[in-house]
C-alpha cells in the first residue's frame, strides 16, 4: 500500500510540473506573439510590406507569414530565427539596402537584430499592412478612424476667458500656439454673425437695436432660437449638405440635361434640418429611405443616391455600357464614402489605397451593396396629393388673375400718361 501511495503521489507530481511546464511555455509563445504584433509587424507593415507582400511581390518575397518569410524570394531563404548570417532580411538592412530610399534607422534596427536573435517568433499571421499607420499611410489604428471618445476638458490656470468646455478646448490650443483669443465682438458685431451664420441674412434693424440696448445671455439665447426656428436656417445650411453631395439639377457631361425632378431631394434636405433630424435618422434615410418609408418622404430622402453626375451619352458596345456601369459605381461611392466617412473610397477602384487603409477588396465589397441603385424617375402615390395639387392650382390661377390685372392697369395708366403728355 505505501508503494502504490509513493507511486501515486509521483504521477501526479509528474502531471502537476508537466502541466506547469506547459503552461509556461504556451504564456512565453503568448508573450512573444503579442511583442510581435506591438514592435515588429508594425516595422516591418510600414518599412517592408508596400513591396513584400501582395500577389506579385519584388523579388518574389512575401514578408506577410513566417512560412513564406523563411522559404524567401529569389535571392533565396530571407530569414532564419537566431542566426543574423544566414537571414537575407537583416543581410540587406545591415548593409542599408533596404529599404531602398530610407534605410531604418539605428532603434528599429536593433528592434530587428535582437528579434531575429531571438528566434523570430512570429504572431497574428499574415500581418495586415493595412492594421498599422505609417508615414505614408493611415491604418485601422489612425486616430480618426477610432471609437469617438469624451475626453475631459482641460484645466487651465488663470482662465478667465472659457465659458464652456468647449472654450476651456480653443484657449488651451491658443495657448499652446503662443496666442491668445480675440477681443470680444460687440453686442452689434455679434448679433450679426449669429445671424448671418444661422440663416444667411442680416438682422433686421430692429433686432439689432433691441439685443444693443440689453445684450444679456437670456437675450442671446431666444435671438438663437428664433433664428434656428427660422424656415432660412434650413435653407441656409441645406446649401452646405448639397455641396458635399454633389447636388445638381442638371446631369452633366456632353448634354448636361435639366432634371426636373431633382427638387423633391433639395427640399427634404431643409425640411429636415428644420426639423433638427437626429443625424443618424438623416443619413439612413438618405442610404434607404425608400425602404424605410414608403412613399414620397422615403423616395425624396433617398434622392441622394442619384444627386450627382449621371451619363447619359453611352456608347451602344456591351463594353462601352459595362465601363460608364463602373464610373456610375465608383461615382456613388465616392458620394458615399466622403460624405458618410471622410473617406474617398473610390481611390481602391484599380489599386489598394494609397493613403488610407481600404483595399480594394473592399472597395468591390462596398459597391456590391450600392450596385441595385440606378438613375430614373418614377410616380409615388400619396395619399391627399390630389386634393393639395388641386388647392395649389386654384391658388396658382387666382395669382395669375391677380397678376393679369396688374399687368393691364399698369398699361393702361401708361398709355393715358403718354396721351397727356402730347
Amino acid at each position: 500500500m505505501p508503494r502504490r501511495s509513493t507511486r501515486s503521489a509521483c504521477l501526479v507530481l509528474t502531471i502537476l510540473c508537466t502541466s506547469t511546464t506547459l503552461s509556461s511555455a504556451n504564456g512565453q509563445r503568448a508573450d512573444k506573439a503579442a511583442d510581435f504584433d506591438k514592435t515588429i509587424a508594425p516595422l516591418l507593415a510600414a518599412h517592408c510590406l508596400e513591396c513584400h507582400s501582395g500577389k506579385q511581390p519584388k523579388g518574389g518575397l512575401d514578408l506577410t507569414t513566417l512560412k513564406n518569410a523563411a522559404r524567401g524570394g529569389d535571392s533565396g531563404p530571407a530569414l532564419i530565427g537566431k542566426s543574423l548570417s544566414r537571414s537575407l532580411v537583416w543581410q540587406r538592412v545591415d548593409a542599408g539596402e533596404m529599404p531602398p530610399k530610407k534605410p531604418l534607422g539605428p532603434a528599429d534596427r536593433k528592434r530587428l537584430r535582437s528579434w531575429i536573435l531571438a528566434g523570430a517568433a512570429w504572431g497574428t499571421s499574415p500581418i495586415d499592412r493595412f492594421r498599422y499607420s505609417t508615414s505614408s499611410r493611415a491604418g485601422s489604428d489612425w486616430w480618426s478612424l477610432q471609437p469617438a471618445s469624451d475626453p475631459a476638458a482641460p484645466v487651465l490656470a488663470d482662465d478667465k476667458w472659457s465659458r464652456t468646455d468647449l472654450d476651456r478646448f480653443v484657449l488651451a490650443r491658443l495657448r499652446a500656439n503662443r496666442l491668445a483669443p480675440s477681443p470680444a465682438a460687440t453686442p452689434r458685431q455679434l448679433i450679426r454673425r449669429l445671424a448671418i451664420d444661422l440663416t444667411g441674412l442680416p438682422p433686421s434693424p430692429d433686432i439689432v437695436s433691441r439685443f444693443e440696448a440689453a445684450p444679456t445671455d437670456q437675450a442671446y439665447g431666444q435671438l438663437v432660437d428664433q433664428f434656428l426656428a427660422s424656415p432660412s436656417y434650413g435653407e441656409r445650411w441645406g446649401r452646405h449638405w448639397l455641396d458635399v453631395v454633389r447636388f445638381g439639377e442638371s446631369s452633366g457631361f456632353e448634354r448636361n440635361l435639366p432634371r426636373k425632378n431633382s427638387w423633391p431631394y433639395r427640399d427634404w434636405v431643409i425640411s429636415a434640418l428644420n426639423a433638427d433630424m437626429p443625424y443618424d435618422v438623416f443619413a439612413r434615410r438618405q442610404l434607404i429611405g425608400d425602404l424605410l418609408l414608403p412613399g414620397r418622404e422615403g423616395a425624396a430622402a433617398s434622392g441622394f443616391l442619384v444627386a450627382g453626375v449621371h451619363n447619359t451619352v453611352v456608347g451602344g458596345s456591351k463594353r462601352m455600357k459595362l465601363l460608364a456601369r463602373q464610373d456610375e459605381l465608383e461615382d456613388l461611392a465616392a458620394s458615399v464614402g466622403q460624405t458618410f466617412l471622410g473617406l474617398t473610397i473610390n481611390c481602391a477602384r484599380c489599386h489598394d489605397h494609397k493613403f488610407d487603409p481600404i483595399p480594394t477588396t473592399d472597395y468591390y465589397r462596398f459597391i456590391s451593396a450600392l450596385d441595385g441603385v440606378n438613375h430614373g424617375e418614377r410616380e409615388v402615390s400619396e395619399d391627399g396629393v390630389a386634393d393639395r395639387l388641386a388647392r395649389v392650382d386654384k391658388q396658382v390661377a387666382e395669382l395669375l388673375g391677380q397678376l393679369r390685372k396688374l399687368e393691364s392697369e399698369v398699361r393702361q395708366r401708361g398709355l393715358k400718361n403718354r396721351k397727356d403728355a402730347k
